[in-house]
């Protein structure tokens, strides 16, 4: 029987620099189209040791749940087969595999090791020096109640195992101090605070992640129209995750967290969604706050109601249901279609995010507060709202 390694790579390297790799390792490799056959050097001579197959591309939907946790920006698998299970090609192998692993960004993943088996525990470090003030990436998603799934928040939690397991709901509730733990209520005592929301529902993470909420999901949420005894026909529910915008210097973040994002509007039913930078909110001990030097941005949705697109510059936006048909004809051509919707780039980074390409009928228009012709409101709806909102 074989011993087994896979090596999950955030940027894969051709043949002959794995060649490279082995020789320096104290090896040589024969390559070729997709991975080499490795002798191990024995006082000069060599003998068989193991085979690699490989890199096979991969999406963040393949990867093992160990190494799903403990990795991001994985590409590709590289397959280790070691023929030998004699200690010294195994540990030639996985010497081997741990140098391919730190040259790609990467992990190990042993599955005959119980104990330890990911190398190294986790590439998904984040420790940026302290700061006062801060930018972030807000990520919100929109989603009429009527089209909340009842499952949602078990496959929420299962989709930010896999994609983004900092943004787990570590401690929530609808206060502060946030009352429950995941670690002690586990995702049933989630599910509960959320079909039980009715006035917002928070939650604390780990960094890059610094904060999540829903609102208008609870199942006793009555969308009453303030000052009107009637209801809103289609009332707006809302999610949304908080980042600290310096994470994506390190540009493996950046796909997964677009990954993410699609991910999370089409398990939620998101008719739109959008994700954009804030700049200057206070940080400090966990939390953020924000004060005269804080460019933060205007909801779409205001007492529950759509009100239209942003104008404000997006990195992302998501667009399915009622609005696909009305803003796909004005995106650009960095779009993807992925199930029933589509997800648009305006850049390449965040901070180089454009103005958004749809016309001004599909914005809102937000009002300065002494303008005299609307005393009681501090935007105007789009001209154009899609029927159905």
């Amino acid at each position: 029987m074989s011993y087994d390694l896979e090596v999950y790579a955030a940027r894969p390297v051709p043949p002959d620099r794995l060649a490279v790799l082995v020789a320096e390792a104290g090896g040589r490799a024969e390559v070729r189209q997709a991975g080499a056959t490795v002798d191990r050097l024995v006082r000069g001579r060599p003998e068989p040791a193991f085979v690699v197959d490989g890199p096979y591309r991969l999406e963040r939907e393949d990867l093992p749940d160990e190494v799903a946790a403990a990795a991001v920006g994985v590409t590709a698998r590289y397959e280790f087969t070691v023929g030998d299970r004699g200690a010294a090609a195994v540990g030639f192998a996985k010497k081997v595999a741990r140098r391919l692993a730190e040259l790609t960004e990467g992990v190990v993943h042993d599955r005959q090791d119980d104990q330890r088996p990911v190398w190294p525990r986790t590439t998904r470090r984040f420790e940026p020096p302290a700061a006062g003030r801060i930018d972030t990436l807000g990520l919100e998603w929109f989603v009429r109640r009527e089209d909340l799934p009842g499952e949602l928040p078990g496959s929420l939690l299962a989709s930010l195992r896999r994609w983004l397991p900092e943004a787990l709901p570590r401690r929530f509730g609808d206060h502060e101090p946030l009352g429950h733990k995941l670690s002690e209520t586990g995702d049933e005592g989630f599910a509960r605070a959320w079909r039980s929301e009715s006035g917002g529902l928070y939650w604390k993470a780990v960094r890059p992640c610094l904060a999540g909420s829903a609102h208008a999901v609870g199942e006793a949420f009555t969308p009453w129209l303030i000052g009107d005894e009637r209801t809103l026909d289609h009332p707006v529910a809302r999610l949304s995750l908080t980042f600290d915008l310096r994470v994506l210097s390190d540009r493996r973040w950046l796909d997964d967290l677009a990954g993410a994002f699609a991910r999370v509007a089409r398990i939620t039913g998101a008719f739109y969604a959008h994700a954009g930078v804030e700049r200057g909110w206070g940080y400090g001990g966990g939390s953020l706050w924000s004060d005269g030097e804080t460019e933060s941005h205007t909801s779409p949705v205001v007492r529950d109601r759509w009100t239209g697109l942003p104008s404000r510059p997006l990195w992302l936006a998501w667009f399915a249901g009622p609005y696909l048909p009305v803003a796909e004809p004005h995106l650009g051509p960095d779009r993807t279609r992925i199930g029933h919707g589509t997800l648009c780039r305006f850049g390449d980074h965040p901070d180089r995010a454009g103005a958004p390409p749809w016309p001004a009928d599909l914005t809102m228009t937000l009002l300065d507060e002494d303008d005299p012709r609307f005393p009681d409101v501090d935007r105007v709806p789009a001209r154009v709202i899609p029927e159905g909102l």
